[in-house]
């Protein structure tokens, strides 16, 4: 722990040393996927050596603390505040070697000139003033940071060999991470995310994510202003630090939302026959569905209209998972609104139905899941609209009848 002190004053500039500043060696560390939400991506660190031994520093620009005054909401709001840490490189891979991680480090081809400026850049971003940097899942975060500073530090460019055989959406590269599209985690992060999530990357943006940061490096070339006509590889050696030692696990398909939702669909459609038969809605079902929909709708709409996420507007869920749906929830219940809520219930349907008849046209992937919630959604406002219908002419009868009479 003194070691440590000592070290994190020298970075900040407290102490004065020159020990090492010839002998600097800068790695990119790589650490595989986890089993935690927040592990799923993966992450990225900078390894600063001093060949010579006076340190051996890992900094890692992905802190962040659940304890954080309102957490949840500043996250859900896009407000999210990470900072970049540094601790001894002992700790990092200790820390990844509990977990079962494995760690790649790749020893980046500077001159000292550049290892030294990006010694430098790291050191002013550690100050307390400049290391709290405001997250972004695909713009800002512990990939791209560590990627920057290093570009930055380069006395000249770098080239990249293409490694993405054909175009790919944010969301292909989230579905990479997350299993596919049919997980619990891909459905909720399909529920969020909008379309501009379905725009083609390109190999910068493509970099969000460690791994695909790590396979870009790894046949990128340097071609520095001096020496204009050669080229050097970017990575000059590559090594394993921890082996992978986690157990791949697979979901089990009856546990899937696709499995899920589609028998929940079948159910409800029993439930449907059973109510035409009976010309009575289920109106403890109708409450549960439309409050469980219009809580849905509260997130979604505040996430698209609200949120400083730039990846969340222009969500096309909103047409069918939104607040309104509150409305028939407590309305099933009241006889003196039964006339509003026939026309709310056909207005509902015929969206959902038009919703899903050109949903293949819209420029936002749905996720599979998605299909058979709306259709439950839609079944349950047609419903409404047979039975509603049932009782006019039931109704209309009467009056006719006692008319006759």
């Amino acid at each position: 722990m003194k070691r440590l002190i000592i070290i994190i004053f020298f970075i900040l500039g407290f102490i004065n040393v020159k020990a090492g500043q010839d002998s600097i060696q800068v790695s990119l560390l790589t650490v595989s996927p986890g089993e935690m939400v927040y592990e799923k991506f993966g992450h990225t660190a900078l390894r600063i050596k001093d060949l010579k031994g006076a340190y051996d520093l890992v900094f890692n620009y992905g802190l962040f603390s659940f304890d954080s005054p309102n957490f949840l909401y500043r996250f859900v709001k896009g407000e999210t505040d990470y900072q970049l840490g540094a601790t001894e490189t002992d700790y990092f891979i200790t820390d990844y070697a509990m977990r079962g991680s494995r760690v790649t480090e790749q020893v980046i081809n500077l001159n000292q000139e550049e290892a030294n400026r990006l010694f430098e850049l790291l050191k002013e971003n550690y100050k307390k003033e400049n290391r709290v940097y405001r997250y972004n899942f695909f713009f800002d975060n512990c990939s791209t940071r560590p990627k920057d500073i290093i570009i930055k530090s380069i006395d000249g460019n770098v080239e990249y060999t293409e490694i993405m055989e054909s175009p790919l959406s944010f969301r292909d590269l989230v579905y990479e991470k997350t299993g596919g599209p049919n997980t619990w985690l891909s459905f909720g992060i399909d529920l969020t995310l909008g379309a501009n999530t379905d725009k083609k990357v390109n190999r910068e943006e493509a970099m969000f994510l460690p791994e695909y940061l790590m396979d870009y490096f790894s046949g990128a070339e340097i071609i520095r202003r001096d020496t204009i006509e050669e080229k050097q590889s970017l990575v000059g050696e590559t090594r394993i630090l921890i082996e992978d030692t986690q157990s791949e696990k697979y979901q089990n398909f009856i546990f899937s939302p696709i499995f899920i939702f589609w028998l929940l669909f079948a159910i409800f459609f029993a439930i449907f026959l059973v109510e035409i038969r009976r010309s009575k809605i289920f109106k403890i079902l109708d409450t549960i569905v439309f409050i469980i929909i219009g809580l849905g709708g509260v997130v979604i709409y505040y996430l698209n209209f609200f949120s400083l996420h730039p990846s969340v507007d222009r969500n096309f869920n909103c047409f069918w998972m939104q607040p309104l749906d509150l409305y028939p929830a407590i309305m099933v219940w009241v006889k003196s609104g039964k006339k509003i809520l026939y026309y709310y219930h056909f207005v509902n349907f015929v969206i959902l139905i038009m919703l899903l008849i050109v949903c293949t046209f819209i420029p936002q992937q749905f996720n599979p899941a998605f299909y058979p919630l709306i259709m439950i959604i839609a079944l349950r406002s047609f419903a409404h609209l047979i039975i509603g219908k049932k009782a006019q002419k039931k109704h209309n009868y009467r009056i006719e009848y006692a008319n006759v009479k």
